[in-house]
């Protein structure tokens, strides 16, 4: 097994994201500027009366993460959802492999990568112009209630939320 996999040497690229709000309506976007996300479990370490650690905390998970997108897909998603800062949606991100034109890369593709940022609140919302040949883009600020999914895969497990929700 190669230290680097890659199919022909190609590798995903900004243009092989497709990027869906469950929303209501569900939206597909390609109008994407950016899109910023992740998490981390604080752990800290426990001392008793000695200089090293004898344990170490559970920890607290703190996802975050922020979705820049072009003016025109920016009123579309105000306008399709009246209550958005109110109204939790679901980020999901795929990676697909395409080659030239879009098209399927060829011979054999990368595997289909899908992030998933669930239970997600646009809370915020900043518009920054200045002079230049740039397009405009609106930028929302998230928080995130879940836990994002990396791959389609939770980073941790917690055996007593599971059971609360169950």
């Amino acid at each position: 097994m190669s230290l680097f996999p890659a199919i022909n040497a190609n590798y995903f690229s900004w243009s092989d994201i497709e990027l869906q709000f469950l929303t209501p309506t569900p939206l597909l976007f390609a109008g994407v500027k950016a899109i910023n996300y992740d998490d981390n479990l604080t752990r800290k370490l426990v001392y008793g009366t000695a200089a090293q650690p004898i344990g170490l905390t559970k920890g607290k998970y703190e996802p975050k993460g922020d979705i820049e997108l072009w003016l025109p897909q920016a009123n579309l998603l105000i306008s399709t959802m009246p209550l958005w800062r109110q109204v939790p949606v679901t980020i999901t991100i795929a990676y697909v492999s395409s080659g030239p034109l879009g098209l399927p890369a060829p011979g054999l593709p990368q595997p289909v990568i899908v992030d998933t940022i669930p239970n997600c609140y646009l809370t915020s919302l900043a518009a920054s112009q200045t002079e230049s040949d740039s397009a405009l883009s609106r930028k929302f600020g998230l928080t995130i209630t879940g836990q994002i999914l990396w791959g389609g895969l939770p980073s941790f497990l917690e055996p007593i939320f599971a059971l609360a929700v169950a």
